[in-house]
Protein backbone atom coordinates (compact mmCIF):
# COMPACT_ATOMS: atom_id res chain seq x y z
CA UNK A 1 0.00 0.00 0.00
CA UNK A 2 3.11 2.33 1.13
CA UNK A 3 4.69 1.71 -2.51
CA UNK A 4 1.33 2.51 -4.36
CA UNK A 5 1.06 6.00 -2.64
CA UNK A 6 4.43 6.35 -3.29
CA UNK A 7 4.07 6.10 -7.03
CA UNK A 8 1.54 8.70 -7.16
CA UNK A 9 3.53 11.38 -5.98
CA UNK A 10 4.95 13.69 -8.27
CA UNK A 11 8.86 14.53 -8.26
CA UNK A 12 9.99 16.82 -5.59
CA UNK A 13 12.06 18.78 -8.22
CA UNK A 14 9.35 18.64 -10.91
CA UNK A 15 6.84 20.12 -8.10
CA UNK A 16 9.40 23.26 -7.16
CA UNK A 17 9.98 23.53 -10.83
CA UNK A 18 6.17 24.32 -11.65
CA UNK A 19 5.88 26.07 -8.31
CA UNK A 20 8.47 28.51 -9.20
CA UNK A 21 7.29 28.88 -12.82
CA UNK A 22 3.51 29.56 -11.45
CA UNK A 23 5.26 32.33 -8.73
CA UNK A 24 7.45 34.25 -11.51
CA UNK A 25 3.54 34.56 -13.37
CA UNK A 26 1.95 36.05 -10.45
CA UNK A 27 4.62 38.44 -10.17
CA UNK A 28 4.80 39.39 -13.25
CA UNK A 29 1.40 39.86 -13.49
CA UNK A 30 0.99 42.08 -10.03
CA UNK A 31 3.85 43.91 -11.58
CA UNK A 32 2.07 44.99 -14.58
CA UNK A 33 -0.82 46.00 -12.56
CA UNK A 34 1.10 47.94 -10.03
CA UNK A 35 2.75 49.51 -13.44
CA UNK A 36 -1.19 50.62 -14.61
CA UNK A 37 -2.00 52.12 -10.81
CA UNK A 38 1.09 53.71 -10.53
CA UNK A 39 2.34 55.76 -13.26
CA UNK A 40 1.73 58.69 -12.37
CA UNK A 41 3.44 59.99 -15.58
CA UNK A 42 0.90 58.30 -17.42
CA UNK A 43 -1.91 59.65 -15.45
CA UNK A 44 -3.74 62.31 -14.72
CA UNK A 45 -3.53 63.55 -11.36
CA UNK A 46 -5.97 63.11 -8.67
CA UNK A 47 -6.06 64.84 -5.51
CA UNK A 48 -7.16 62.30 -3.27
CA UNK A 49 -4.73 59.50 -4.80
CA UNK A 50 -1.64 61.70 -5.71
CA UNK A 51 -1.26 64.68 -3.78
CA UNK A 52 -3.10 64.40 -0.34
CA UNK A 53 -0.54 61.61 0.96
CA UNK A 54 2.28 64.07 0.29
CA UNK A 55 0.53 67.09 2.06
CA UNK A 56 -0.56 64.57 4.79
CA UNK A 57 2.72 63.35 5.63
CA UNK A 58 5.04 66.41 5.21
CA UNK A 59 2.39 69.27 5.19
CA UNK A 60 -0.51 68.98 7.77
CA UNK A 61 1.39 68.04 10.78
CA UNK A 62 1.86 72.44 10.96
CA UNK A 63 -0.81 73.39 8.47
CA UNK A 64 -3.47 70.92 9.03
CA UNK A 65 -6.78 70.50 10.74
CA UNK A 66 -5.03 70.56 13.87
CA UNK A 67 -4.90 74.01 15.86
CA UNK A 68 -2.55 73.32 18.43
CA UNK A 69 0.40 72.20 16.00
CA UNK A 70 -0.79 74.77 13.43
CA UNK A 71 2.42 77.04 12.18
CA UNK A 72 1.97 80.64 10.77
CA UNK A 73 -1.90 80.45 10.64
CA UNK A 74 -2.03 78.43 7.47
CA UNK A 75 -4.09 75.18 6.60
CA UNK A 76 -2.83 73.45 3.55
CA UNK A 77 -6.25 70.92 3.39
CA UNK A 78 -7.95 73.74 2.87
CA UNK A 79 -8.40 74.97 -0.49
CA UNK A 80 -9.82 78.32 0.29
CA UNK A 81 -7.16 79.33 2.68
CA UNK A 82 -4.01 77.56 0.38
CA UNK A 83 -5.05 79.50 -2.68
CA UNK A 84 -5.51 83.08 -0.38
CA UNK A 85 -4.00 86.12 -1.00
CA UNK A 86 -1.38 86.60 1.99
CA UNK A 87 -0.05 90.15 1.49
CA UNK A 88 0.34 90.03 -2.11
CA UNK A 89 1.72 86.67 -2.23
CA UNK A 90 -0.03 82.87 -2.20
CA UNK A 91 0.79 79.56 -1.11
CA UNK A 92 -0.63 77.81 -3.90
CA UNK A 93 -1.59 80.19 -6.81
CA UNK A 94 -3.24 77.65 -9.17
CA UNK A 95 -1.89 77.35 -12.88
CA UNK A 96 1.19 79.18 -11.94
CA UNK A 97 3.64 76.87 -9.48
CA UNK A 98 6.60 79.18 -10.12
CA UNK A 99 4.52 81.97 -8.16
CA UNK A 100 3.09 79.87 -5.55
CA UNK A 101 5.46 79.27 -2.44
CA UNK A 102 4.67 75.97 -1.92
CA UNK A 103 6.48 75.15 -4.48
CA UNK A 104 9.30 77.30 -3.75
CA UNK A 105 9.52 76.23 -0.09
CA UNK A 106 9.63 72.55 -0.67
CA UNK A 107 11.97 72.87 -3.55
CA UNK A 108 14.11 75.56 -1.60
CA UNK A 109 18.26 74.42 -0.78
CA UNK A 110 18.50 76.93 1.86
CA UNK A 111 18.52 75.41 5.27
CA UNK A 112 16.05 78.34 6.38
CA UNK A 113 13.57 78.29 3.91
CA UNK A 114 13.15 75.03 2.98
CA UNK A 115 10.13 72.99 4.24
CA UNK A 116 9.33 70.79 5.98
CA UNK A 117 11.85 72.25 8.21
CA UNK A 118 15.07 70.51 8.69
CA UNK A 119 14.63 69.79 12.53
CA UNK A 120 11.53 67.98 11.62
CA UNK A 121 13.46 65.11 9.93
CA UNK A 122 11.42 65.33 7.01
CA UNK A 123 11.89 66.21 2.96
CA UNK A 124 10.29 65.91 -0.45
CA UNK A 125 11.65 63.60 -2.89
CA UNK A 126 11.91 65.37 -6.26
CA UNK A 127 8.76 63.22 -7.66
CA UNK A 128 6.86 63.99 -5.11
CA UNK A 129 7.89 67.97 -5.50
CA UNK A 130 6.99 67.57 -9.40
CA UNK A 131 3.47 65.80 -8.96
CA UNK A 132 3.25 69.06 -6.33
CA UNK A 133 3.99 71.17 -9.36
CA UNK A 134 1.53 69.27 -12.45
CA UNK A 135 -1.15 69.37 -9.50
CA UNK A 136 -0.96 73.68 -9.24
CA UNK A 137 -0.20 73.58 -12.99
CA UNK A 138 -3.18 71.89 -13.63
CA UNK A 139 -5.48 73.76 -11.27
CA UNK A 140 -4.72 72.60 -7.92
CA UNK A 141 -8.01 71.16 -7.65
CA UNK A 142 -8.67 69.78 -4.07
CA UNK A 143 -11.15 66.60 -3.78
CA UNK A 144 -13.55 65.36 -0.41
CA UNK A 145 -12.26 63.04 1.60
CA UNK A 146 -12.54 59.11 -0.49
CA UNK A 147 -14.77 58.01 2.45
CA UNK A 148 -17.02 60.78 1.17
CA UNK A 149 -16.74 60.23 -2.46
CA UNK A 150 -19.38 58.62 -4.25
CA UNK A 151 -17.22 55.39 -6.58
CA UNK A 152 -17.54 55.15 -9.81
CA UNK A 153 -16.51 53.22 -12.61
CA UNK A 154 -13.74 54.07 -14.76
CA UNK A 155 -14.56 54.57 -18.73
CA UNK A 156 -12.93 50.75 -20.41
CA UNK A 157 -9.85 51.90 -22.44
CA UNK A 158 -9.97 51.39 -25.89
CA UNK A 159 -7.98 48.69 -27.45
CA UNK A 160 -7.04 47.26 -30.74
CA UNK A 161 -7.49 43.69 -30.03
CA UNK A 162 -11.00 43.69 -29.10
CA UNK A 163 -11.25 39.46 -28.78
CA UNK A 164 -8.81 39.18 -25.90
CA UNK A 165 -10.62 40.83 -23.21
CA UNK A 166 -12.78 38.47 -21.30
CA UNK A 167 -13.53 41.38 -18.67
CA UNK A 168 -13.03 44.67 -17.47
CA UNK A 169 -9.63 44.15 -15.81
CA UNK A 170 -8.54 42.23 -18.63
CA UNK A 171 -9.17 45.85 -21.24
CA UNK A 172 -7.04 47.70 -18.73
CA UNK A 173 -3.99 45.09 -18.94
CA UNK A 174 -3.87 44.92 -22.67
CA UNK A 175 -4.34 49.13 -22.96
CA UNK A 176 -1.17 49.03 -21.31
CA UNK A 177 0.51 46.19 -23.06
CA UNK A 178 -0.63 47.69 -26.40
CA UNK A 179 0.67 51.38 -25.46
CA UNK A 180 3.90 49.49 -24.89
CA UNK A 181 4.15 47.71 -27.86
CA UNK A 182 3.65 44.25 -25.99
CA UNK A 183 0.90 42.06 -26.93
CA UNK A 184 -0.32 39.43 -24.83
CA UNK A 185 0.91 35.30 -24.69
CA UNK A 186 -2.83 33.99 -24.10
CA UNK A 187 -3.16 34.16 -20.57
CA UNK A 188 -6.20 36.31 -18.80
CA UNK A 189 -7.07 37.55 -15.72
CA UNK A 190 -9.20 34.59 -15.81
CA UNK A 191 -6.26 31.96 -15.69
CA UNK A 192 -4.40 34.61 -13.64
CA UNK A 193 -7.36 34.14 -11.05
CA UNK A 194 -6.60 30.33 -10.91
CA UNK A 195 -3.14 30.72 -10.65
CA UNK A 196 -2.98 33.08 -7.62
CA UNK A 197 -5.68 30.38 -6.00
CA UNK A 198 -3.41 27.54 -6.56
CA UNK A 199 -0.38 29.73 -4.98
CA UNK A 200 -2.29 31.13 -2.32
CA UNK A 201 -3.27 27.10 -1.42
CA UNK A 202 0.47 26.98 -1.58
CA UNK A 203 1.67 29.17 0.58
CA UNK A 204 -1.17 28.91 2.97
CA UNK A 205 0.19 25.18 3.09
CA UNK A 206 2.72 24.35 2.15
CA UNK A 207 1.25 21.70 -0.17
CA UNK A 208 0.73 22.18 -4.19
CA UNK A 209 -2.74 21.41 -4.38
CA UNK A 210 -1.79 19.37 -7.22
CA UNK A 211 0.52 17.70 -4.77
CA UNK A 212 -1.39 13.88 -3.90
CA UNK A 213 -0.41 11.74 -0.42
Amino acid sequence: MQAGQGSMRRPARANAVETRSLLDAVSAFLLLLCGLTNNAEAQQLQYNRDVRPILADKCFRCHGPDAANRQADLRLDKRREAIADRGGSRVVKPGHPAASELIRRVASTEAGQRMPPTESGSTLAPHEIEILRRWITDGAEYQPHWSFTVPSRPVLPAVENSTWPRNAIDRFVLSRLEREGLQPVGISTTTCRAICGCNAATLISRVPPWFVT
